[in-house]
């Protein structure tokens, strides 16, 4: 993977260091209308930029070009995020070929490249460009996630339609065991819930916000269902809960074709499932009295896995060495919280654990997170440049 320069990796331009070096870095000027005017490409080599925004918005800087299969394909440094009239120091190692500096406005996706200049000089190792990913890759990547969630969906609304029938008949017990089979299978679609719309909040409202809480009208759902079998209420106050879910679940099968997956989101997903397990799960915050926050915090990693089997193919072109780490993490995750799985059937209480035990979960989601996150960048695909920049 080429070195990024991010907002969490922000290097200062010390004078003292600048002036000792054996040749000072040039300086590489952008804004919103400019790109690198007049550059002058370096020997081969290690090299080192000074990237100066003069502009009054956020700019990406990539350096691409090289000696591969097509030139301009390859990134071999990145700036992600550039504030305006700030500058940053940017460390490469250019082979010999042909190159350019192509910027682009972080917020309105304008920008150009600049002049092609060839750098000379003898052959180098250490070298690490990346292809960026295209609309058709992920369009490709995506589609696939979709049919993984119609699937899904189906699943889902037979679970309903069980769970439902239950309620109806009053067998609150074994409407407790389907409620769960039925929720973990929701949150196995994690990916996808920005897709759902109005359909997620009908189906998985939460009752915070709403003005009476756990009793508004407006709190519906998997959540309600569950505050209502796990707190004694009668059937006859959980059957139209129960209708309604079965009714939301068909509706969005019915919708699902015709709603749409945004670009980058499976890729942005695999970082936000587990950020969303560990502050709304891991806290037993969502639990309505089922007190089944591990079982759910599984679901959401079988979910992660997924979306991730989705991009695979993808992220093995681009980085296969982060590929490799996240599925053996993710499979590390899941065993970690299968483990609390009885052999009856129900799951040990997020309460019940000790501190060491809550902590060694926190601390190996926290982890995890740190190696899902590079995943978005990796595949995003940059907006068109449009008019403006030279």
């Amino acid at each position: 993977m080429v070195a990024a320069v991010t907002a969490a990796a922000i290097l200062s331009v010390p004078t003292a260091a600048l002036a000792s070096a054996a040749v000072d870095p040039e300086t590489i000027t952008v804004s919103g209308s400019t790109c690198a005017p007049g550059w002058t490409a370096p020997p081969s080599g290690d090299r080192t930029f000074v990237v100066a925004n003069h502009g009054s918005s956020v700019i990406e800087v990539d350096l691409i070009g090289g000696s591969g299969k097509e030139v301009g394909e390859e990134v071999y440094a990145e700036i992600e995020r550039l504030a305006p009239h700030t500058s940053l120091t940017l460390q490469t190692v250019l082979p010999p070929g042909r190159y350019a500096w192509r910027c682009r406005g972080v917020d309105d996706g304008t920008g150009g490249v600049s002049n092609w200049k060839r750098v000379t000089g003898q052959p180098v190792s250490g070298a690490h460009p990346y292809v960026p990913v295209d609309d058709t890759q992920v369009t490709t990547a995506t589609l696939d996630y979709r049919s993984a969630i119609t699937a899904g969906l189906g699943q889902m609304a037979t679970d309903a339609d069980q769970l439902a029938a239950v309620v109806d008949g009053g067998q609150l017990t074994q409407a407790r065991a389907l409620w769960l089979t039925a929720n973990l299978q929701w949150e196995e679609l994690g990916a996808a819930y920005d897709t759902f719309g109005t359909y997620g909040t009908e189906i998985d409202g939460r009752p915070n916000g709403l003005p009476g809480g756990v009793d508004d009208p407006h709190f519906t759902g998997l959540l309600r269902l569950e505050y209502g079998l796990w707190h004694g209420q009668p059937t006859s106050e959980l059957t139209p809960v129960a209708d309604d879910l079965d009714t939301a679940v068909h509706q969005l099968v019915t919708a699902f074709p015709t709603l749409q997956t945004t670009p980058n989101n499976v890729a942005l997903r695999t970082h936000e499932i587990l950020e969303n397990t560990l502050q709304f799960e891991l806290t037993g915050e969502e639990d309505e009295g089922s007190h089944t926050e591990l079982a759910t915090a599984w679901a959401n990693v079988v979910g992660t896995q997924t979306a991730l089997s989705a991009i695979a193919p993808l992220l093995k072109l681009h980085d296969a060495k982060v590929l490799t780490s996240v599925t053996a993490g993710l499979d590390q995750m899941a065993a970690q919280f299968h483990q609390y799985l009885q052999p009856d059937g129900t799951w040990t209480p997020l309460a019940t654990l000790t501190t060491a035990q809550r902590e060694q979960l926190d601390g190996s989601v926290g982890a995890l997170l740190e190696q899902l996150a590079e995943i978005p960048d990796l595949l995003d695909v940059p907006p068109k440049p449009g008019a403006g920049a030279t």
